[in-house]
């Protein structure tokens, strides 16, 4: 009865993590796109924050010390308001009615989603257009083709909702067969996980037309390569962790822009 349970609490907060993490890569990280663990090669959630804190990135932002302080201490005030906040929110879902809990997951998607927007409003604030343009590109070459579920740039693509959805089956397959990998040797396993994932890179890009290809190339920009290992200023890896770096790839290799 315990372990029934336990897991039926986890699979309420697994859930919750799911479907908040979707939109707020600053607020609370980081989401998908682990490279050698099934993702796509991209980022996925990593944050604006962790991303400016990268020697790599400020060196090609010409991000100057005035801004550097200032960033700094939005780093600051997030951790603090995130620290205080805690888990509270998700305390009692298991508790709920279904509806109660979708309508309980909505309001703390709702407040993320603000936390996210004021987040990005205060370091856009900081940076100047220019700036704000290429790190957007970044943040989309480390998205790799994940950044085809982000909301903007599914506006900027202006994709239908029929293309949105293809893009939402193409992922849930390419989770499902990257589920049934985990019991096979480490090599056999590395070998079909990169199948897969140029397999789910073109089905992606089939679902976008000629024009909107083009379109994605533009929100890239020139191509970027970032070593993960400037998002672990204290040399702190893993699975990733609160500040929004994003785990190393195999072999500590750097993360390249992913330029489907």
């Amino acid at each position: 009865m315990l372990r029934k349970s336990l897991m039926g609490m986890s699979l309420v907060f697994a859930a919750a993590i799911v479907l908040i993490a979707g939109s707020v890569a600053d607020a609370q990280q980081p989401r998908q796109g682990r490279q050698g663990r099934g993702g796509l090669g991209g980022f996925g959630g990593i944050g604006k924050i962790a991303l400016l804190q990268a020697e790599q990135v400020k060196t090609e932002l010409k991000i100057t010390e005035d801004q550097t302080a200032k960033i700094a201490e939005v780093a600051t005030a997030q951790r603090e308001a995130r620290g205080g906040r805690g888990g509270e929110g998700f305390r009692g879902l298991q508790d709920l009615s279904a509806d109660e809990r979708a309508a309980r997951l909505a309001e703390l998607r709702e407040a993320a989603e603000k936390a996210a927007t004021e987040l990005d409003g205060k370091l856009a604030a900081i940076l100047t257009a220019e700036q704000n343009t290429r790190l957007d590109q970044i943040l989309v070459q480390l998205q790799g083709v994940r950044a085809l579920t982000d909301a903007k740039v599914q506006e900027k693509l202006g994709l239908s909702d029929e293309q949105k959805t293809k893009i939402t089956d193409v992922l849930a397959s390419q989770r499902e067969a990257m589920g049934e990998l985990r019991e096979l040797e480490r090599e056999e396993r590395q070998a079909k996980q990169e199948e897969i994932t140029k397999a789910t890179e073109t089905a992606l890009n089939n679902v976008l037309t000629t024009a909107q290809q083009a379109q994605l190339a533009e929100l890239k920009g020139a191509a970027f390569e970032l070593d993960r290992a400037q998002l672990f200023p204290g040399g702190r890896r893993g699975r990733g962790g609160a500040d929004g770096a994003a785990p190393r790839g195999r072999g500590g290799r750097a993360a390249r822009g992913n330029n489907t």
